[in-house]
């Protein structure tokens, strides 16, 4: 069965009207421009940006980014297409991540948005991901730890493989020239063996 998760801020999302009004106030008080704004704008009722784990492990596990007009990954549960256009006017764009292939784990679509602080950085808001059957984050959290040791395991590997030939052509060679001949004899970027 299709299950989808909404990604809400419960506790703002509870607050009655009066109890915003109040939170607005304190916040002119307090002169805390980004609440206020945040306040104004509705944000601040019902989403939270992004974690940095939650980051983490999307990238890891659903790679590809697209805009949600050239989704093509799967087709849309209707309720994700109302969470889509209800959320629309508050961001710059609309984005889903998905795997790179088959379908491994669920699709998310977030918001996007300029950091009203740091203009050069993005600030992702999950708003829903969808799944049948939906996978735990938990689970989730485990497959992207599995996929990082891998690719560090394999990046380690490589770079041990280029030192190897390296130093065996200074082992090996006692006519080798200098740092220059061996690097370019065998293609390699210096930079990338000590990274």
């Amino acid at each position: 069965m299709l299950t989808i998760e909404e990604f809400v801020n419960e506790e703002v999302a509870q607050e009655d009207a009066i109890d915003r009004e109040q939170a607005l106030v304190i916040a002119e008080r307090m002169g805390l421009s980004i609440q206020i704004e945040k306040r104004k704008s509705g944000e601040a009722q019902v989403l939270k940006e992004m974690t940095l784990e939650q980051k983490m492990v999307f990238d890891f596990i659903a790679p590809v980014e697209v805009e949600l007009d050239k989704y093509t990954f799967d087709a849309m549960p209707l309720r994700a297409l109302e969470i889509a256009e209800i959320f629309r006017p508050q961001f710059e764009l609309l984005v889903v991540r998905h795997p790179k292939t088959a379908r491994e784990v669920d699709p998310i679509l977030l918001g996007v948005k300029t950091d009203p602080v740091n203009k050069w950085r993005k600030a992702y808001y999950p708003l829903c991901r969808w799944g049948d059957p939906l996978e735990q984050w938990d689970l989730l959290v485990k497959k992207a730890f599995r996929h990082f040791r891998q690719q560090r395991i394999s990046e380690l590997r490589r770079i041990v493989a280029e030192a190897g030939a390296v130093i065996k052509v200074l082992t090996e060679d006692p006519h080798a020239g200098s740092q220059e001949h061996i690097l370019e004899s065998f293609h390699l970027n210096p930079t990338r063996i000590l990274k």
